[in-house]
């Protein structure tokens, strides 16, 4: 049992697709998953729902309504099955003004990483409401929500199951013996998964460990970031009006200009872009494809310096609270006028026990 002591929660409601429910109850249990299956019951303590081709009946006594922190954390995956679930699970009594419960729910299964999320088919109707979620994110979804997909601004991967860090998407509820083994696989640890990237707190202690450094001790400081720019004056101008750039050195190149400006210790070269970028407009907190995904500032008053950009803030993503992990930790993201992004934070201080077990 490659999964024993893992926990998934799936989302269940009325003309789901049998074959991949049942699939999904007997293949997890097999390899030791304590599985959940999580709806909204309206104030009731159990439901019972039928499938969608022959009506079978599935009796649900779990909500993710109430669900604390505490507990969400405690799941290793929340899977959104195909067929008409997510679409019975989106309705909100109040959709001008509120998600629907269900929606409330991934979109904070979304903010926990170590948590592995898994859409199906027509599942991805439930990110519809809150796009920010995958915007900018390769998936896979049914044929039928191709548009839906491309509206919500990610990437649509012509695969059978597609995966993007925490994120699993599948094709089709047909598609349910591949996208449960991807997810297994996953969580078993037996690829480059979600977690790959993290350095365990071994790890921690030799490369942060100056005796194990393959390098010896030789000092090394971050020292600049070049940018490709449209118009590199206006650049310097966002910069220097808005973060407190100065100019610190023009270097003639032919025809063509050179621009450095430092802040404190840090500095942006500014290069005159040739050609239009073959990447579409990114937004949320920056592209998830490989390389780099924001430039970051810290500021004292997160809303402050939104006031004083004024009609020049153009925000893609928050402002957001991050009191989950550090009280008064606030950020937003903004694109530059060549569209890169910003984030703007407040709070941020360092985890102390990585600090100590550093020394």
């Amino acid at each position: 049992m490659r999964l024993k002591g893992k926990k998934i929660g799936i989302l269940i409601e009325s003309d789901f697709f049998e074959k991949e429910i049942f699939y999904y109850e007997h293949r997890f249990a097999e390899e030791g998953v304590e599985l959940h299956w999580l709806t909204r019951l309206w104030g009731q303590p159990s439901l019972t729902f039928y499938g969608h081709e022959y009506q079978v009946p599935f009796e649900c006594s779990e909500s993710f309504e109430g669900m604390s922190d505490e507990e969400l954390r405690s799941y290793d995956a929340i899977i959104v099955p195909s067929a008409f679930v997510s679409d019975r699970l989106r309705y909100t009594e109040d959709p001008a003004n509120e998600l629907a419960p269900a929606t409330q729910f991934l979109k904070r299964a979304f903010a926990e990483p170590d948590i592995l999320k898994g859409i199906i088919c027509h599942g991805m109707w439930l990110v519809s409401a809150a796009p920010e979620l995958v915007r900018g994110r390769p998936v896979i979804a049914h044929p039928n929500l191709y548009g839906d997909v491309t509206n919500m601004g990610a990437i649509y991967t012509d695969q059978d199951v597609v995966v993007d860090g925490d994120l699993v998407t599948g094709r089709t509820g047909g598609h349910c013996h591949l996208f449960a083994s991807k997810i297994i696989e996953m969580l078993a640890g037996e690829e480059d998964n979600k977690s790959s990237w993290l350095v365990s707190k071994d790890q921690y202690k030799t490369v942060n460990s100056m005796e194990e450094r393959p390098y010896g001790s030789e000092t090394t400081a971050f020292h600049h970031m070049g940018l490709s720019c449209n118009d590199p004056v206006a650049t310097e101008q966002y910069y220097t009006k808005y973060f407190g750039y100065k100019r610190t050195r023009l270097v003639q190149l032919g025809d063509t200009q050179i621009v450095f400006i430092r802040l404190g210790d840090s500095y942006l070269e500014l290069f005159q872009a040739e050609g239009e970028s073959p990447v579409t407009l990114i937004e949320n907190d920056g592209p998830r494809f490989a390389g780099w995904r924001h430039l970051a500032f810290v500021v004292d008053d997160v809303d402050a310096k939104l006031a004083e950009l004024g009609d020049d803030a153009r925000v893609t993503l928050g402002p957001l609270d991050f009191d989950d992990f550090i009280q008064g930790w606030r950020a937003v993201w903004l694109a530059d006028p060549d569209g890169n992004i910003i984030e703007i934070s407040q709070g941020y201080v360092d985890q102390e026990d990585l600090l100590a077990e550093g020394e």
